[in-house]
């Protein structure tokens, strides 16, 4: 082709993005800048947004959309300003999307539905209700799957059973996506009645249909019947699924049903650091520190939360040393550990009196991480088990905030088995002086 229009370009560019070769379409892109007769127009942008997204490269996300909006052309294109919010939201510059969606001449279910889903993806579920409210078009089937989202999120049971009435009405809830999102939302609202309600109302039931009433079982505490779902399922399972059946099988503390579950599960390979972490922490949970140990030597894949699961295991195995041993070899492989990974051996060092290497634990978190509540506490229940009931209170007193009746009791569980009369006096007032402080101040807020 000797010479390339603007819509050539915007064929090859999209052709680039829409085959997953975001980086390819980036390049085209920088070429076509290149060209002083050529200028973008709004289906170039909406390609390069797509790529941008894809490519996760926030840097050249940050240059298009600047470019898009000093130049205002987005105003007048709905579909273009419409990718713009959604790719903002993506990157979490929620002031932009904002600025961007209350300029656009014109909008669509779709542009509100991306603004919705910004405000969702951020952490915003009460600005997309409020939102949601201030619509001025007919909501769609994702609409109500991005609100039901946001009443998720919120765990507002009044929105949740508002947007179900709609929807409802709407005639949209033959659409299974909307219905599995309803099942989801419900459970995570603690309604689980109504989870089941609706769950048994799909006609035809997909994979995420089971999985988001299996898992709304196990976030209501019902992981039995979460179990039993499992094994009447229609569709094979998958990650998802066994996911929220490790997870009904590690709070129930049930060896046999987890090592039923692992068995259905199979020899596939743990791919997925997740599906392996899932499983060292419900062998851990159940017990078994040999199981625990036997799948993460499986694990082709480590990262800070599989190591910290399997320090737990040791920890909740009754073997601190092992636990301290995994610590130091995560550190070997170049894992760097975060604030539960030394939480957790932290409470390893405490349940099996190894001062030494709980002090120097607690000194590099200080150093590199800082320390929360619970890691004082630790150290407190550390250094008040090997009998330095003064040093555990000293400590506590040194905390950089205010110590909670947790780490209190700490003290005075030490203080218990020391023999420590007046200083487990100390700590037993100060219990119930902060215990009065919450009844207090749970009181106050009801009377708001």
């Amino acid at each position: 082709m000797p010479e390339r229009d603007i819509i050539s370009w915007n064929a090859l560019i999209n052709a680039h993005a829409q085959n997953g070769d975001g980086r390819g379409a980036l390049g085209l892109y920088h070429e076509l800048q290149a060209d002083d007769k050529l200028e973008p127009d709004g289906v170039t942008f909406v390609a390069v947004l797509g790529a941008c997204v894809a490519c996760k490269d926030f840097k050249q996300s940050d240059e298009v959309s600047k470019r898009i909006i000093r130049s205002g052309i987005y105003k007048d294109d709905v579909v273009l300003a419409t990718a713009l919010v959604s790719m903002l939201g993506k990157f979490g510059e929620m002031e932009q999307a904002r600025t961007v969606f209350s300029g656009m001449a014109k909008r669509t279910a779709i542009s509100w539905n991306a603004m919705l889903a910004a405000y969702c993806d951020n952490g915003h579920a009460r600005k997309a209700l409020e939102l949601y409210h201030a619509m001025d078009v007919d909501p769609d089937e994702v609409t109500y799957m991005t609100v039901a989202e946001a009443c998720s999120s919120s765990r507002d049971l009044q929105e949740a059973g508002a947007l179900h009435e709609r929807a409802a009405a709407s005639g949209m809830l033959a659409h299974v996506p909307l219905a599995n999102a309803l099942v989801a939302m419900y459970g995570k609202c603690q309604r689980l009645d109504e989870a089941t309600r609706v769950f048994e109302g799909i006609p035809r039931r997909s994979l995420v249909s089971w999985n988001s009433m299996i898992a709304a079982c196990v976030d209501n505490g019902e992981n039995a019947r979460a179990v039993e779902l499992f094994k009447e399922m229609e569709p094979p399972p998958d990650d998802v699924t066994f996911l929220s059946v490790f997870a009904a099988c590690s709070n129930l503390g049930d060896l046999a049903m987890a090592r039923e579950a692992h068995g259905a599960f199979g020899s596939r390979e743990l791919l997925d650091d997740t599906v392996g972490t899932s499983l060292v922490s419900m062998y851990g949970r159940c017990g078994s520190l040999a199981d625990a140990r036997a799948v993460f030597k499986r694990m082709p894949r480590r990262d800070a939360t599989s190591w910290t699961s399997m320090i737990v295991a040791c920890a909740r195995g009754g073997d601190g040393v092992a636990g301290v041993a995994a610590f130091y070899a995560m550190g070997l492989e170049g894992v760097a550990p975060d604030e539960i990974s030394f939480l957790a051996v932290l409470f390893c060092c405490s349940h099996t009196g190894l001062a030494r290497q709980g002090r120097e634990f607690f000194v590099l978190m200080l150093e590199e991480l800082g320390a929360r509540a619970e890691h004082y506490v630790c150290m407190v229940d550390l250094v008040g088990r090997l009998g330095w009931v003064e040093e555990a209170q000293k400590l506590l007193e040194a905390m950089p905030f205010q110590a909670g009746s947790i780490a209190w009791l700490a003290l005075l569980g030490s203080c218990n088995v020391q023999r420590s009369s007046r200083r487990g006096a100390l700590a037993a007032e100060r219990v119930i002086e902060l215990e009065l402080e919450e009844a207090r101040r749970g009181s106050d807020l009801q009377g708001l």
